[in-house]
Formats: C-alpha cells, sequence, structure tokens
C-alpha cells in the first residue's frame, strides 16, 4: 500500500516536470547582444537597466553600466532591445531604451563610444570609480569629482 502512495507521487511529480519543460520550452529568454574586442566586452540584454561593460582582464567584475535616457525623461528606462550592426566603420551596440536609441562602440584603447539616436538626451554612466575624466583633444581634459559637483 505505501508503495502505491509513493509510486502515485512520483507519477504526479514526473507530470508536473513534463508540463513545467513544456512551458518553458514555448517561452523565449531575452536575448543579450554583446559586443567585444580584445580590452572590453559590452552586454546588452532587454529588460537590464543598461549596458553592462566588463574588462577582458577581470571578466567576473562589471566595470560599468551605461543607462540611456531619453530626451526630457529624468531616468532612464529599460533596455526593450538590443542588436549588433555592422557599418563601414565596424561593428557597434545598437540598444534601444524606451524611445531613445544609441550605439555603442569599443575603441582599442579601452575606449566605449557612444552616438546618440533619435531621442537619447544622455548617458548616466554608473560606477564605482572616484574620478570621471573626459579628454579634449582640443583643450583641458575635463575632471569631474562627484565629491566638488
Amino acid at each position: 500500500m505505501r508503495t502505491q502512495k509513493i509510486g502515485r507521487h512520483v507519477a504526479g511529480m514526473v507530470l508536473l516536470v513534463f508540463s513545467c519543460c513544456a512551458a518553458l520550452a514555448g517561452a523565449e529568454a531575452p536575448k543579450e547582444a554583446v559586443l567585444e574586442n580584445q580590452a572590453l566586452r559590452a552586454v546588452a540584454t532587454p529588460g537590464q537597466s543598461g549596458v553592462a561593460v566588463y574588462v577582458k582582464s577581470d571578466a567576473a567584475n562589471k566595470r560599468m553600466e551605461l543607462a540611456i535616457v531619453g530626451k526630457g525623461a529624468r531616468h532612464s528606462e529599460p533596455i526593450s532591445e538590443a542588436r549588433i550592426v555592422e557599418s563601414e566603420s565596424g561593428k557597434s551596440l545598437r540598444v534601444t531604451a524606451g524611445s531613445a536609441v544609441a550605439e555603442f562602440s569599443l575603441g582599442v584603447a579601452g575606449l566605449v563610444k557612444i552616438n546618440p539616436g533619435p531621442n537619447a538626451g544622455s548617458v548616466e554612466v554608473r560606477t564605482g570609480a572616484r574620478f570621471a575624466i573626459l579628454p579634449d583633444f582640443f583643450a583641458d581634459d575635463v575632471v569631474f569629482d562627484p565629491v566638488n559637483l
């Protein structure tokens, strides 16, 4: 009698597992888009808050997150679409967040280049760095210190 109860429980569990697997097989996971060069890896996944940038020598730790903020918006929206596009200048990562679009490309010296597209107002750089430096080829470089802002 005990064996019959166990057998019914096992049969019920097997049925549950098969029904869950069938439901999961029909659901699609969001597709991430990955752009890499010798030094960096940029990963954009629909539903995430921004593009994650990793240094390849320390791939386990995210170096920064870049979130697109739409024109007139106070906060960024989650990524709705991400894909790799190819042009004459090479590959780039095209990301859509809400109605804002931007293209990210990776430079050879560990730089991330961001080209704003339609409705892109700004980019939030989320990182644990002490300073932010913006190089300028014709004038002095700009150094941002969050303590003095």
